[in-house]
């Protein structure tokens, strides 16, 4: 048989899924979940191999048309390119939130501008009672078709309910995805799971605790930087800093008696633990570098983003 590569992409609102669905996709946790919007800031490649299909899929920054900061114009560049770049991309809508008005202006953008085939995934499809989920699907559709009329010759894009928790549900979108994929040569290695350094993992796997924890406390302007990074047959350590962009903003990330950054700290050590399948020793310290948000130079020397 021949052998199938291509790219996937992933985009959609923040929040959408993307990201629980690319660690599903590759089978383990290359990039970090939250509840909390624009968790994921850079382009995540991961790498799924299955017989003779090898899929590439494009993790992207959550869109948003708000566009103050560089770190949010960079995150919306990279999402639209990496559209662009795609074999094929799929559009996800949190099923149970259904269809928006953003949804509407970023699909509308897609059908003006694509070039590749759209799907449109309807996800977290176990998340409510199958009435809610089949309203939410419903007024998908019917966004979608509104969008569609409005474009000349324009085909409504399948609609795929997808779980990411269900291993069949998972399965059944790469089967779909399946005959995108151009007839090629693998690009990488049958047992790759992403193209990223294992220092952006680690900084991914850390960040998603800052995340967790603080919840709606936590400022925008947080990431994490490995400062030093040493393995040894038995034992991975690790010193890390989490980076926050204004003075106020420490004491936060903090807490009081040091408890927030120690849970942190012991959350993220867990995780890490499980990718490394080996004991890690994981120090974290709380620097203030403020504006980096809003530097290029600063957000590509932190490694949060590619393309600065």
């Amino acid at each position: 048989m021949d052998k199938r590569c291509g790219y996937i992409a992933f985009v959609g609102q923040p929040n959408a899924g993307k990201s629980t669905l690319t660690n599903a996709c590759v089978g383990g946790k290359i990039v970090g979940v939250s509840r909390k919007p624009q968790t994921t800031r850079n382009k995540v490649l991961g790498i799924d191999t299955q017989n003779e299909n090898q899929f590439i899929f494009l993790d992207t920054p959550g869109i948003h048309r708000a566009s103050q900061t560089k770190m949010n114009q960079l995150m919306n560049k990279i999402a639209w390119e990496s559209a662009a770049d795609a074999d094929v991309i799929c559009y996800l809508v949190d099923a149970e939130k259904g269809w928006d008005k953003k949804d509407a202006f970023y699909f509308s953008n897609l059908l003006q501008n694509a070039k590749s085939p759209i799907l449109v995934l309807a996800t977290k499809i176990d998340s409510k009672k199958k009435a809610v989920i089949d309203l939410g699907i419903s007024s998908i559709r019917l966004g979608m078709q509104k969008e569609c009329d409005q474009h000349v010759d324009t085909q409504v894009p399948r609609i795929v309910p997808i779980s990411a928790k269900r291993k069949q549900s998972v399965l059944d979108l790469k089967e779909i995805l399946a005959p995108f994929l151009p007839k090629m040569p693998w690009l990488y290695d049958a047992d790759d799971m992403t193209d990223k350094p294992e220092r952006f993992i680690v900084s991914e796997l850390i960040r998603e605790q800052v995340f967790r924890l603080l919840g709606e406390e936590l400022p925008y302007g947080t990431g994490v930087m490995i400062d030093q990074m040493q393995a040894s047959d038995t034992m991975v350590s690790i010193k890390a800093s989490i980076i926050v962009s204004r003075p106020s903003h420490k004491p936060i990330v903090i807490g009081k008696k040091a408890h927030v950054v120690k849970e942190i700290g012991t959350q993220a050590r867990k995780n890490l633990e499980q990718h490394f399948d080996k004991k890690v020793f994981l120090e974290l310290f709380v620097k203030v570098d403020q504006n980096w948000t809003n530097s290029s130079s600063l957000l590509q020397s932190y490694q949060l983003m590619d393309d600065c």
